[in-house]
């Protein structure tokens, strides 16, 4: 099976990796990290309202700490495309430990997430083009 056509099953357990384009750093400091975060959450089940600098702070620890997050950063729009088991973010690329709640879940999240946060740092850094890397590593 050609790569492309790799449809991530459903309630199968999966090691994701994603990198950055050039080797470039994505999370220099804390509110990029915070702000991916809040994305990871809100790719998964909806889409995102208000994610302003304070926002997005509060909402990264309430998450962290097992919180929910406020209805006015983001409106949930369906159920949760995964499940997390395992997350880490390196300084150039993510891990994740995901389960896809449906054939093909997986990839959909990471695309939501992936332009959402592409969209914020390249706004914040004054660049053009993509920031991952077009393929990512399931295991």
């Amino acid at each position: 099976m050609k790569r492309r056509d790799l449809i991530l099953e459903k309630n199968r357990p999966y090691h994701i990796v994603v990198r950055a384009v050039e080797r470039r750093t994505i999370f220099p400091s804390e509110e990029e990290r915070a702000r991916f975060a809040v994305q990871m959450y809100v790719a998964n089940v909806g889409i995102p309202v208000n994610l302003n600098r304070q926002n997005v702070k509060v909402a990264s620890a309430a998450l962290l700490q097992g919180q929910t997050i406020s209805s006015s950063i983001m409106v949930q729009k369906h159920d949760p495309l995964v499940t997390f088991f395992s997350f880490a973010l390196v300084g150039n690329h993510y891990h994740f430990g995901l389960i896809g709640s449906f054939d093909g879940a997986i990839s959909k999240y990471l695309q939501k997430l992936n332009i959402g946060f592409s969209k914020f740092f390249n706004l914040k850094h004054r660049r053009n083009g993509s920031l991952f890397d077009t393929r990512f590593k399931a295991i």
